[in-house]
């Protein structure tokens, strides 16, 4: 007969074997309160986080499984159990790290509930279409105040033009100037300020194309404006407000050089889905993010790796891949 400790581990085994399968994206203060408690309850939770000090924060009551490694990571979601989670949880402290994992969740391994905190809730139209629920702190705290305090902050003007618009939806895409294809050249968005962006930009100059440059930092934005005859603009190309300030209408394809694959792929997304730029382009490091970028509409995903491991999957010897790259580097 088990002891009453065993009976104890068994019956909570039982639970866990009954309960959903609930993946945490974030162990922040948010992701490691709300993890701890549904362990606690019984549920079957794994954590996932790129920091073990923030791991370190789940609390005693927490039973579940934790993993320690980018939270973007494909490899690492599927090890831990995506594919077969109930529910996901994006909830680290980065926008783009939460909009990325929700959007790989819903849409890629077809999770049926999906949550994802956005400090930024300008962003939440991105995720709009494929159902998955937004969490935005700021717009919490104004509800939670509304419904403490009993007064209203929405302007009655504003709730009657939100109806209106509910009434007669405009077309989500926005229109496109037809001017575009009298021009010589593409209009090309380049979107990160570093070395690959830089000899892009030459080349995409050179070849008679007009370009428009996004840096984040104002050093970067300088050197690209000292170097080219383009225009350069200052700011965080997966922020919408960003693009916002230039005319995006006769913009062909934009391209994300960033070193975050999860920045490339939101600011891809920013540039498509809220902006109508037809074609969308982006490095990216994880090789496994190829495949999984092209399905969630990014039209070209550059991985040196992946190209490099598929080149050497069409070699039937070494000495063909050795000639390959002895090719490349002529």
């Amino acid at each position: 007969m088990p002891s009453a400790r065993g009976a104890s581990r068994m019956a909570r085994h039982a639970r866990i074997a009954r309960a959903s399968s609930i993946l945490v994206i974030g162990c922040g203060s948010v992701g490691a309160s709300i993890a701890s408690k549904l362990s606690a309850r019984g549920y079957d939770v794994t954590v996932v986080d790129s920091s073990q000090a923030d791991l370190d924060r789940l609390t005693d009551d927490f039973t579940g499984f934790t993993e320690l490694g980018r939270e973007t990571s494909c490899e690492l979601l599927e090890a831990c159990g995506i594919r077969e989670a109930s529910m996901v949880l994006a909830f680290s402290e980065r926008d783009n790290t939460n909009i990325l994992v929700a959007e790989l969740a819903r849409r890629i391994y077809g999770v049926p509930e999906v949550y994802a905190r956005l400090f930024d809730d300008s962003r939440a139209d991105l995720l709009a279409p494929w159902d998955i629920e937004v969490l935005s702190p700021r717009q919490l705290c104004e509800d939670e105040f509304c419904r403490v305090s009993g007064l209203a902050l929405d302007d009655p003007a504003d709730v009657e033009a939100e109806s209106r618009a509910a009434e007669h939806p405009a077309d989500p895409s926005p229109q496109r100037s037809e001017h575009t294809r009298h021009h010589a050249g593409m209009q090309v968005l380049v979107m990160g300020a570093n070395d690959q962006a830089f000899y892009m930009t030459a080349s995409l100059l050179e070849g008679g194309h007009r370009v428009t440059v996004v840096a984040e930092s104002r050093s970067q934005a300088r050197r690209f404006a000292e170097a080219y005859d383009a225009l350069v603009l200052h700011g965080d190309p997966s922020d919408p407000d960003t693009l916002a300030q230039i005319d995006t209408s006769d913009v062909d394809v934009a391209i994300a050089l960033a070193e975050l694959d999860e920045k490339n792929f939101v600011s891809c997304q920013v540039a498509r889905e809220l902006y109508g730029i037809p074609r969308t382009a982006c490095t990216v490091r994880d090789p496994r993010n190829v495949e999984a970028f092209r399905q969630m509409g990014v039209s070209l995903v550059f991985s040196a790796t992946y190209d490099f491991a598929r080149m050497i999957g069409q070699a039937s010897t070494m000495e063909d891949v050795a000639a390959m790259v002895a090719s490349d580097a002529r």
